[in-house]
């Protein structure tokens, strides 16, 4: 498990070498995704429930960008598991699942389904269970981890 952790800690710093990446990153899936949910499908789906399955996938990431965003550009002091922040990210995703569903149910083109916001909860769930499990919060600060703060003169020879 302590690999995991380590590669999963790697692969961010890799992904996102600066803190406001994942928001970024996450504004731009957002509208992507936003846009997807309220145009017209122009293309048929491959198999059966693959719109769960990209459900799923999306509202995976969504959580994970939310959380990385969350936890390093918001409240990057916090250097551990928060509920409060951990659940802000819950509602904020649950309360757009549930926002894209009530959207679609008043488009003559798209249909609401609960089948839908299943899937949306099932990808916030498992997102969720990842990111306790990998620990996937900032390292603390050198100036965060120093017990008191350092003085000017601290250190300094003074001769009389």
């Amino acid at each position: 498990m302590q690999f995991l952790r380590t590669t999963a800690a790697t692969l961010v710093g890799l992904v996102f070498p600066y803190r406001w990446m994942a928001s970024i990153v996450l504004l731009l899936l957002l509208d992507f995704i936003s846009y997807q949910a309220f145009t017209r499908s122009a293309v048929g789906l491959p198999f059966a429930h693959q719109d769960k399955v990209l459900h799923f996938g999306a509202f995976f990431v969504l959580f994970l960008l939310g959380h990385l965003s969350l936890n390093y550009d918001f409240f990057p002091r916090v250097t551990r598991f928060s509920f409060k922040i951990h659940a802000l990210n819950w509602l904020i995703w649950l309360c757009y699942g549930l926002l894209i569903e009530g959207v679609q149910s008043f488009l003559n083109y798209r249909g609401a389904s609960a089948a839908d916001f299943i899937a949306d909860l099932c990808g916030i769930t498992c997102a969720s269970l990842t990111v306790v499990s990998l620990k996937l919060y900032p390292k603390p600060t050198a100036a965060e981890t120093h017990p008191e703060p350092i003085s000017p003169n601290q250190g300094a020879n003074h001769h009389d």
